[in-house]
Formats: structure tokens, C-alpha cells, sequence
């Protein structure tokens, strides 16, 4: 008995020291290329709620962290500038219940932050291709992965898609690459 405490002790205090090697420090944001995808959404138009299809589909953004603390993202040729948003994930609005998005709940444990206030959002309103304005958002979840959300609140019409960014390759020690070094080798 005696020994399957040890060990479970021994356990326990590996994966905390595990834990926290992994937390990433509140208020950085990782840089570098990464591959994205679409990995759910809905419109809700008339208060009825639809899902949108999955687009299985990958696409290539370079986030680049900006001296004065703001993010450019370069996506499908466009290059976006955000900023860092007051209020952090307070600031946004979508409702997420009944869908397969990130609920705040999930976001706050991800992000390992009490506090809606206190999860640090970057984002910006942008001109996209086949809508009006749409907010687009990042946010960090770790060292080598982002989430974002567009959101669009067009008349009585809400579309919400999310979106998951992850790091393409190396170490986070490896110097950065642009989009257009990368492609050039692909």
C-alpha cells in the first residue's frame, strides 16, 4: 500500500511539474507560420440556428508580434493588423451554446485564465470577401497554437466561423521564416 502511494505521488508531482513547464505566459502571443482550418461555425437568421458546412480545407497564415504589441496576420494574400482588445473575451459577441464552438468555459480552461476580462483577445473589423464587416479575433492557447473566431452581425443575420491555428514546424527557438520564404520551398 505503502508503495502505491509513493507512486501515485511520484505521479502526481511529475505531471504538475509537466503542467507547469506548458503554461504559457498571459499576455504573449506566438509568432510564426501556421496551418489553419475552419473547424466549425453556424448563421443564426430569424433566431433560427444553422451549422455550417466543414470545410476540410487548409490554409497558410504568418503571424508576425509587432514591437508596439500588435499582431499582423497575412492570410490568403491580405495582411491584417490587430490590436489587443479592452475587456479581452467580454468584448466579443456570440453566443456559442447548442453549437460545437469554444464556449467561454472552455476557452478560460484552455487559456488557464479566471475571468473573462482577464483572457487577453486581439482583434480587429475587417472588409472580407462575401460579407460587409466582419471581427476577426485571436487568441492565444499555448506556444504553438491560436484560436479566432469571424464574426459578422449583418441585419437580423449572425455568422460565426472558427478557426484553428497551429505551428507549422520547428522548435519555437527556430528563427522565423516569411510566407513567402515558405512557400518558396514548398
Amino acid at each position: 500500500m505503502t508503495r502505491l502511494v509513493a507512486a501515485i505521488l511520484t505521479i502526481f508531482a511529475f505531471s504538475a511539474s509537466l503542467h507547469a513547464e506548458e503554461a504559457f505566459p498571459v499576455g504573449t502571443f506566438p509568432a510564426g507560420i501556421f496551418h489553419v482550418a475552419n473547424t466549425a461555425g453556424f448563421t443564426q437568421h430569424n433566431g433560427i440556428r444553422e451549422d455550417l458546412a466543414i470545410d476540410d480545407g487548409m490554409g497558410t497564415a504568418f503571424i508576425q508580434v509587432l514591437d508596439d504589441g500588435t499582431l499582423t496576420v497575412e492570410i490568403n494574400g491580405a495582411r491584417i493588423r490587430l490590436f489587443r482588445v479592452k475587456d479581452g473575451l467580454t468584448a466579443l459577441e456570440w453566443d456559442a451554446s447548442d453549437t460545437t464552438l469554444l464556449h467561454e468555459i472552455d476557452i478560460e480552461a484552455l487559456i488557464r485564465e479566471e475571468g473573462l476580462t482577464d483572457i487577453p483577445v486581439w482583434g480587429a473589423d475587417v472588409d472580407w470577401p462575401g460579407s460587409d464587416k466582419v471581427r476577426l479575433v485571436l487568441l492565444p492557447l499555448g506556444p504553438t497554437s491560436v484560436t479566432g473566431f469571424l464574426i459578422s452581425h449583418l441585419q437580423d443575420t449572425v455568422v460565426v466561423r472558427q478557426m484553428e491555428f497551429r505551428k507549422v514546424f520547428g522548435p519555437e527557438g527556430r528563427p522565423q521564416v516569411t510566407v513567402e520564404e515558405y512557400a518558396a520551398v514548398e
